[in-house]
């Protein structure tokens, strides 16, 4: 069935007239979220000048940075000091029962057992400071500078079992002093022997720490990959400046000099750890921010694109009939008389 031209003006003029269904509702696009800022050590103090909240959410995390690397640097040493000397007090234990089975079947006399004891105890305690840490050897020194000579050995243990002078003894007297001097060296200081197991529990526990404030770290930071970066950074900086720093202690106080060395490696730990944040933030800049300096003024955040809308679709494109259009009628010319 074909339409004339008016009814097909009347469909369509129903159509326009029309209202769009309410369920159909344009496509709007949901705001992009804010871009997330990476806050460093070295913005502690420009944070602290904008937002007082971010002065002290920046503070808590360069303490507890400070605490990891500390930690870190003071467990590391505990486990390794008190490695050294359980290793010290098993050898001189194993030379000084050499010695005396040796002077008991005859292969030594007493004189030369103790002697020898004495040399390899000695030798024993150089080779172990030299594998301690700078505060464990600056404490090992404080402790015993140097080691008493074997004449001041011979005159205490006279005066100690007989009560008189080595002079004043005879030779089966004298024979039990050196014995007495082997057996000694075979045992370290009673304090610090006992002190061991609490030391090697102290540094396990500051290495338990550093490492469970870390997997937290990356565990809820947004982006896991550049957090746990920049925990390996903090602590590897902070642990290579508290050797540097025990190091430098080490050479400017002297030996013997346990709290200069504690000192020394606690700062070298905080300039370390603080330094390789801002060298960080110089060579590798990231997310739309450059690195700021104490001092230095607050750069302000980028401002965020808003979303454009998307234009909504028209309610109703007009009907298309199946129907073949139909060409509109010509004019029929009206016919004019000849003798008009």
């Amino acid at each position: 069935m074909r339409l004339t031209c008016a009814e097909r003006e009347d469909v369509v003029a129903d159509v326009k007239r029309t209202p769009p269904s309410e369920n159909i509702q344009p496509f709007k696009r949901p705001p992009l979220p804010p871009p997330r800022k990476i806050v460093r050590l070295s913005e502690s103090v420009s944070a602290a000048a904008v937002d007082p909240t971010a002065a002290d959410n920046a503070a808590l995390r360069t303490g507890l940075q400070q605490m990891q690397v500390q930690a870190a640097n003071f467990g590391a040493r505990f486990i390794v000091d008190a490695g050294v000397r359980e290793t010290y007090l098993r050898e001189i234990a194993k030379m000084s029962q050499q010695v005396l089975e040796g002077a008991r079947q005859g292969k030594i006399t007493p004189r030369q057992g103790a002697e020898f004891a004495h040399q390899m105890r000695n030798l024993i305690l150089e080779q172990a400071r030299l594998m301690n840490t700078d505060v464990g050897r600056a404490s090992a020194e404080a402790m015993k500078g140097q080691a008493p000579s074997l004449e001041a050995l011979i005159a205490s243990k006279s005066t100690k079992l007989f009560g008189r002078e080595a002079s004043q003894l005879n030779a089966t007297e004298m024979n039990q002093v050196y014995l007495a001097i082997v057996e000694s060296s075979g045992r370290g200081r009673v304090a610090v022997t006992e002190a061991i197991p609490y030391l090697k529990a102290a540094g396990h526990t500051a290495v338990v720490l550093t490492v469970a404030v870390s997997v937290y770290n990356v565990a809820t930071a947004e982006d896991k990959v550049e957090a746990g970066r920049r925990e390996v950074l903090g602590v590897g900086g902070g642990f290579v400046g508290g050797a540097a720093g025990g190091a430098v202690a080490g050479l400017v106080c002297g030996p013997g000099a346990p709290v200069c060395s504690t000192v020394g490696v606690f700062v070298g730990g905080v300039a370390g750890a603080l330094g390789v944040d801002v060298l960080d933030s110089i060579v590798n800049p990231r997310s739309g921010h450059t690195p700021e300096l104490s001092g230095a003024a607050p750069q302000m955040p980028l401002p965020v694109p808003m979303p454009q809308p998307t234009p909504a679709p028209p309610p109703y494109p007009p009907p298309i009939s199946s129907a073949p259009p139909v060409p509109a009628p010509h004019p029929t010319p009206t016919p004019t008389g000849r003798g008009q």
